[in-house]
């Protein structure tokens, strides 16, 4: 049968104030004949109509287009109320061209307006006769004018916020990167020429470019490609976080939202999930609008400001050097320029940079890149900067005599610009070995300066980046990984889910059977599981179901200790405390095989008078037929 060629009617939404065409108190402007249906539950959806047709839809799944017709006879608002699908009008198809056209346009003023102001800047310093800068400025006014007005035209489409909302939010995007490029540029610049020969020489190239001797020519130079070098430095790890993809948060919250559905298994549709876990979705996704798209939540744009500013003044200080060799033709050696100079705080601040992109790149891969990440960037570079000093005075002692080659204390500082945990141990044993005061204190293990007690790193899969992405979030051991609130993890770290809760399922086994407390001591009960390929918690609770099934509870029971009553005692203890763990039943869903539900939706009885109907609901068994979905359980 052609739903198509049913009569056209209004769908009831029209007056349904809960459906996405009525949005406050009033219908939108123009009634799409084509709409996008989604399914809201983790189940197959089998929606049938009286004509017997059915309308099959996946688990999960979006936008299925349907017609205005298909969407009155499948009564899909009614099942939208119900909480099992979800209904958006089809966007325009020339939105999408309009936004390229526009995105085009903001990038083409941009660069016009910027070669427009050089070649002003360079013909007002009388470095070029003429040049088109007005032409140039003129350009990038008129496109920036057009991409505002198809702007406004898109949020118009949208009904959105408008012309002004858009010119707002552009410019605060351009001011950003405007600041950026200014404080990586022109706090370099001055500290790079604020020399008073280096000054001579730029007045006697820009006077007469043409005849300035050559060591003019080359410091001048050299001095211009080190500002290059340290803009470039400085302002990559920033450009990372703006050329992030924010365009796919929607995606990262469909995903999330899916691996909802297999930890928590009290959820049984969006519905469920928006009403527990929404608000912290919106906190870290934004919040989702009536069309399907997701706006991304504006954040503190500090924290990478305060981070180029200091990675800016360590390049700066690095290459910075008064005394350049000549080469052998009288001139000057422009390689010579980006040897860092030979300091303990060089070499530190190299280390804290070579960690900073990796910590970056990690974050750019995951989509995890948050202005804290700047934050922690900026605090080790301060921390290395204090761990340099004390060890050039430790290195000073006599202790130290064997190593008082600076070529071992810069590689020294380096690493402690990596892993600053170095640096303290290193300044630990050396004041114990060296003070027989400090020795009386710090000789027990209950002063450490460090707490080495189950760190992170014992867990398998987790390295030196992982373990500083976790601190960040106020996980600083196992315990705290066993017992933090996993759902706030996996939405603010975005590590794989399978990857994060096996750590978390490691971490509650390693808890209860880390008996010895400290890592001197070898822990035995969980060396003796690892020798039957139990890894995790949840492993240990099916290991000994099966061997409940198969008969073979009292050899389970007893692997842990040759006594089998002792052992049996022991496992048991270890059993009921596992089970008593806040998360083990959500990771034991997660382990679990997944298995899809058909549910079967039939539409409600039509009614004479719906809106009566509405108002004075019939009893059950009476009258209209109440709707209730049909289970059908498919195994896969």
């Amino acid at each position: 049968m052609d739903l198509d060629s049913t009569p056209l009617a209004r769908p009831a939404a029209a007056h349904n104030p809960s459906s996405p065409s009525w949005q406050g108190g009033k219908a939108i402007r123009l009634r799409p004949s084509r709409w996008l249906v989604s399914n809201q539950t983790n189940h197959w959806l089998k929606i049938s109509c009286p004509h017997g047709t059915i309308l099959c839809l996946s688990p999960l799944e979006r936008d299925r287009e349907v017609s205005l017709n298909e969407l009155r006879v499948f009564r899909l608002e009614d099942h939208e109320r119900a909480g099992d699908v979800s209904l958006l009008p089809k966007a325009f198809h020339q939105e999408h061209m309009l936004l390229s056209i526009f995105s085009t346009g903001c990038g083409l003023a941009t660069l016009c307006g910027l070669c427009g102001l050089v070649l002003e800047v360079l013909q007002r310093l009388k470095l070029i006769k003429s040049a088109p800068g007005r032409v140039f400025l003129v350009v990038a006014a008129t496109l920036l004018l057009g991409s505002l007005l198809l702007g406004g035209l898109v949020d118009y489409l949208r009904a959105k916020e408008g012309i002004p909302r858009t010119l707002l939010n552009w410019t605060h995007k351009q001011l950003d990167r405007l600041l950026l490029f200014v404080i990586c540029t022109l706090v370099p610049a001055i500290v790079l020429f604020s020399a008073d020969h280096i000054q001579d020489h730029v007045r006697q190239v820009i006077s007469s470019p043409l005849t300035a001797d050559r060591t003019s020519l080359c410091i001048v130079v050299g001095r211009l490609l080190q500002l290059v070098f340290i803009t470039l430095f400085s302002v990559f790890p920033a450009l990372l976080f703006f050329a992030f993809d924010r365009e796919r948060l929607g995606t990262l919250r469909e995903k999330f939202t899916a691996q909802l559905f297999r930890f928590d298994p009290s959820v049984k549709s969006k519905r469920d999930i928006s009403a527990r876990y929404g608000r912290q979705m919106d906190e870290v996704y934004g919040p989702e609008r009536h069309n399907g798209t997701v706006r991304y939540l504006p954040s503190r744009r500090s924290p990478l400001f305060v981070a180029s500013l200091m990675l800016a003044l360590g390049w700066t200080l690095t290459f910075l050097s008064t005394d350049v060799p000549p080469d052998s033709s009288g001139g000057t050696d422009l390689l010579a320029y980006f040897v860092p100079r030979p300091h303990p705080l060089t070499f530190g601040f190299l280390g804290a940079y070579f960690y900073s992109l990796n910590t970056l790149f990690r974050g750019y891969a995951r989509r995890d890149l948050q202005p804290k990440t700047y934050s922690h960037i900026t605090i080790r570079i301060f921390l290395v900067m204090i761990l340099t000093w004390v060890l050039e005075e430790l290195w000073a002692l006599p202790v130290m005599e064997r190593l008082q080659e600076q070529h071992m204390l810069h590689a020294l500082v380096f690493l402690v610009g990596i892993v600053p945990e170095t640096g303290l141990v290193l300044i630990q044993e050396t004041v114990r070995s060296s003070a027989k005061v400090f020795k009386r204190v710090l000789r027990f293990q209950s002063a450490p300066i460090i707490d080495q007690h189950a760190p992170l790193t014992s867990l398998d899969g987790i390295d030196l980046y992982d373990r500083a992405r976790l601190q960040d979030e106020g996980v600083t051991n196992i315990e705290g990984l066993a017992h933090h609130d996993l759902v706030e993890l996996m939405l603010q770290t975005r590590i794989p889910a399978p990857q994060l809760l096996d750590w978390a399922d490691q971490a509650i086994l390693h808890l209860h059977t880390n008996v010895s407390g400290r890592n001197e001591e070898p822990p035995r009960m969980l060396d003796t599981l690892r020798q039957y390929g139990i890894r995790t918690a949840t492993d240990l609770l099916d290991a000994h179901e099966k061997a409940v099934h198969r008969h073979e509870e009292v050899a389970f029971l007893s692997i842990l200790s040759p006594c089998e009553m002792q052992g049996a005692l022991r496992m048991q203890t270890l059993l009921d405390a596992i089970h008593n763990e806040e998360w083990i039943d959500n990771l034991r869903c997660w382990r679990k095989p997944y298995a899809f539900q058909v549910r079967q939706l039939k539409p409600p009885a039509q009614s004479a008078n719906p809106p009566e109907a509405e108002k004075a609901p019939p009893a059950r068994g009476r009258g209209t037929r109440k709707y209730e979905p049909m289970l059908t359980t498919v195994s896969t």
